[in-house]
């Protein structure tokens, strides 16, 4: 499986206001341009074929690069308490979403069970 691009701010906060969801998922937020972020989402990546239970999205800030301050981006931000990226999201099939920043990928495994 790979992961979902998730294209535009109107898409993002659908996904993250969506309860119940069919399928539990987990939303990476971050830069291809930070390191961090980019080493993550290839780590990501594969996971998602080990995951098959889990629908993993992708949300990329550097498409309001130009203006970063953007203001419905930094609203979706800080109504869900997105501070950092790489920051993840994630999605249960029942009850709310919850945020999580990490680059670590053993964390991200970990939330990802304890979400089931």
């Amino acid at each position: 499986m790979t992961l979902i691009t998730v294209p535009d701010l109107t898409d993002l906060s659908k996904l993250l206001d969506t309860h119940p969801r069919q399928t539990p998922g987990l939303l990476l937020l971050g830069s291809r341009a930070w390191q961090y972020c980019a080493e993550l989402h290839s780590q990501i990546a594969t996971l998602a074929n080990s995951r098959p239970d889990v629908q993993l999205y992708e949300f990329n800030v550097d498409d309001y690069e130009e203006d970063f301050l953007h203001s419905a981006l930094l609203e979706i931000f800080a109504l869900r308490h997105i501070k950092y990226l790489p920051s993840q999201v994630l999605l249960p099939s029942h009850g709310e979403s919850r945020v999580i920043s990490t680059s670590s990928l053993e964390e991200i495994r970990l939330e990802l069970a304890d979400m089931h």
